[in-house]
């Protein structure tokens, strides 16, 4: 220190003198603009310039980044109007860095049967082969199940009462009000009749659109983009494989999108997939998008066990039109109704939108939660807020958005009182899309449980002063309510997976309603 002091002293005074001496010479020539000599040797002086160029840079540790502290709360989302938020399925698969598997690398070098396990150089498997095409010339593949497939096909004789009654008590009103018509005019209604009957039923008809095979979709699942799985929770639904690959080969029976009235014909065909590597002759059935491999039902590869799942999927949509589709007919006029005497927006979308809304208005009385024979009841925890897992509950891709029954819960809205039904339930009823199951949800509100904190005075305060609710307990049951089925739920083994990899007990549960 004394070095610098004794170097930088003479430094300064000399420094302090040329400034003097400027202000000076300003000072007596005014009128002078000559600028004063500037001695270059005391501005070069090594002390300014190691200081401004020091020869040697320290880096500083920055210890606030390091510091990690438990996630608290997350991380807002930033929306980028210049990145789109929706990628198609190649292009989510290449950003989220997932390089091409052997099938789909064989599958563009035109070799895609060299990858199958079960073939023979680049010809397709024989189990493969057949049953493409039993399914393009719709044809039973011949094994031991023919009889038990021709009881159970299309033709569901199990609910043909029902239709057979009703076409008796219309040809009996139609014969009795035309009793004075000719022999003639009523042998042409009935070979009329006989044509309509002959007819095929949307509901009832099971396409199989065979793609070809440089169309065929070979990769692994791809996750929605608005999915939020854990990395583990994606392993276990891939069933323990993400990379996986699949083949879709055939596009089958088509059910209705979710936003539509629940009783519409269907506009999203279901999906035939097969493993490549798999040995064994499975077909697995796809009956959505965001349904992953864990929820995929696996059929034996033969015409006819495909057949039979999708015949069962397809009886129960009939049924399901011929119940209820009178009654949706009614609601979708009547929310029109309303939309145009209010003069607003009236086109389909916005119908469909107030039909959902308009549910919390339909009675209980009409609700149909006896409609099948069979049912179980969970327990879905306890809720400070119900109505946001009810919010959740409409949002589901595997429900319809237009409800039955839709009861609000939110006990804090200030214009908005609960529909109460019984001693303080409020109910709500959901549709599967698919198997037309009933998901009764019950909010036992009479049941809620506010916890105070342990000091009183600050209960009275919270109560009284501020009007800060303390936090409430409300259970929240639901009951399943679903029909006889021998294939829709998978025969068992799709319970018996998601028992496997999700470490869950429903089976027993499952064997108890079966």
């Amino acid at each position: 220190m004394r070095r610098v002091v004794r170097r930088a002293a003479p430094l300064l005074c000399r420094s302090h003198q040329f400034l003097a001496r400027r202000n000076a010479a300003h000072e007596g020539k005014a009128l002078s603009h000559a600028p004063p000599a500037v001695d270059t040797a005391e501005l070069d002086s090594p002390f300014l310039s190691s200081l401004l160029e020091p020869p040697v840079t320290v880096a500083l540790h920055d210890a606030t980044r390091t510091y990690s502290t438990m996630d608290v709360v997350e991380p807002p989302v930033r929306y980028d109007p210049r990145c789109p938020n929706v990628y198609s399925e190649h292009q989510g698969m290449e950003n989220g860095g997932e390089s091409e598997g052997l099938v789909m690398r064989a599958h563009r070098a035109g070799k895609l049967w060299s990858a199958f396990a079960a073939a023979k150089g680049n010809d397709p498997p024989e189990w493969f082969y057949k049953l493409c095409e039993d399914l393009y010339y719709r044809r039973h593949s011949e094994d031991e199940m023919d009889a038990t497939a021709l009881s159970s096909d299309v033709d569901f004789q199990d609910h043909n009462t029902l239709m057979d009654a009703w076409r008796v008590e219309k040809k009996t009103s139609e014969s009795n009000k035309n009793n004075n018509d000719d022999r003639n005019n009523n042998n042409n209604k009935k070979d009329d009749g006989k044509d309509d009957e002959e007819g095929v039923d949307p509901y009832l008809w099971l396409p199989f659109d065979l793609l070809n095979e440089g169309e065929y979709r070979v990769g692994p699942y791809v996750f929605p983009s608005t999915a939020t799985y854990t990395h583990e929770q994606r392993t276990l639904l891939c069933l323990g494989d993400t990379r996986r690959e699949y083949v879709h080969f055939c596009n089958t029976y088509a059910f209705p999108e979710r936003v539509q009235i629940p009783t519409s014909v269907g506009t999203q065909p279901a999906k035939l997939y097969v493993d490549p590597l798999q040995e064994t002759p499975v077909v697995y059935i796809q009956l959505s998008d965001d349904f992953p491999p864990a929820m995929w039902l696996p059929v034996k590869g033969t015409a006819a066990a495909v057949r039979r799942v999708l015949a069962e999927f397809a009886s129960i949509s009939a049924l399901h039109r011929d119940w209820h589709h009178e009654g949706f007919e009614e609601r979708f006029r009547t929310a029109q109704r309303m939309l145009e005497l209010q003069r607003m927006p009236s086109s389909e979308g916005d119908i469909l939108r107030y039909m959902s809304y308009d549910a919390r208005n339909e009675q209980f009385v009409f609700a149909p939660i006896r409609e099948f024979p069979n049912q179980q009841e969970f327990f879905l925890g306890e809720h400070d807020d119900p109505e946001r897992l009810l919010e959740h509950v409409d949002l589901c891709p595997f429900l319809f958005s237009i409800p039955h029954l839709r009861t609000v819960v939110d006990p804090h809205a200030e214009h908005m009182t609960p529909t109460i039904e019984g001693p303080g339930v409020a109910t709500s009823l959901y549709r599967c899309v698919f198997s037309k199951t009933l998901l009764f949800v019950q909010v036992q509100l009479s049941a809620e449980v506010k916890l105070p904190p342990q000091d009183p005075e600050a209960f009275r305060f919270m109560w009284k002063d501020s009007q800060v609710f303390p936090k409430m307990h409300i259970p929240v049951f639901v009951r399943v309510v679903w029909p006889d089925n021998e294939r829709m739920c998978g025969g068992g083994q799709l319970v018996r997976r998601f028992n496997r990899f999700l470490k869950r007990s429903l089976l027993r549960t499952y064997q108890s309603m079966r």
